[in-house]
């Protein structure tokens, strides 16, 4: 099966056309779909998961970010799809300013999301006990810190 990069780029008119000329027809309508907020690059249509941003590329959804990190960072899709992470260093998983991705470990983006509070705390999630007894010993902190003043 020929990867993503492999397949050749189509409008739907059908006509083929080069993977640069499809990558500035689909920016394009990313930015028809975007609010800008300060650095922040919002993406307002189809979303994915838990809030991230998606778009059809060559007849596959993928999120995009990860198309993003492809065109402006030169990862390739293929192994961002399935084997590597992007980490964002804004709170918005629909941002997609290309200055706000880059690659990462998956510990580096949990890191992230964490800083930002975006981060998902749910029952089955294993970081969640670690994070209840960071925020507990920082409330116990804060109340020592008012009793000695």
């Amino acid at each position: 099966m020929p990867t993503l990069e492999e397949l050749p780029a189509r409008l739907h008119s059908g006509r083929i056309i080069s993977e640069e000329q499809y990558i500035k027809i689909l920016i394009s309508r990313i930015k028809t779909k975007t609010i800008y907020e300060g650095d922040c690059w919002r993406y307002t249509g189809k979303k994915v998961g838990k809030g991230y941003g998606s778009i059809t590329y060559k007849n596959r959804t993928i999120r995009l970010n990860r198309f993003i990190a492809y065109v402006y960072h030169g990862m390739n899709l293929g192994s961002i799809v399935m084997q590597a992470n992007h980490t964002s260093n804004c709170k918005y998983k629909d941002c997609w300013n290309p200055k706000h991705i880059y690659a990462g470990t998956q510990q580096e983006n949990v890191n992230d999301q964490i800083k930002a509070g975006t981060f998902y705390y749910g029952t089955n999630n294993l970081g969640l006990k670690k994070q209840k007894e960071l925020k507990e010993a920082r409330i116990r902190d804060a109340i020592t810190r008012k009793e000695n003043e």
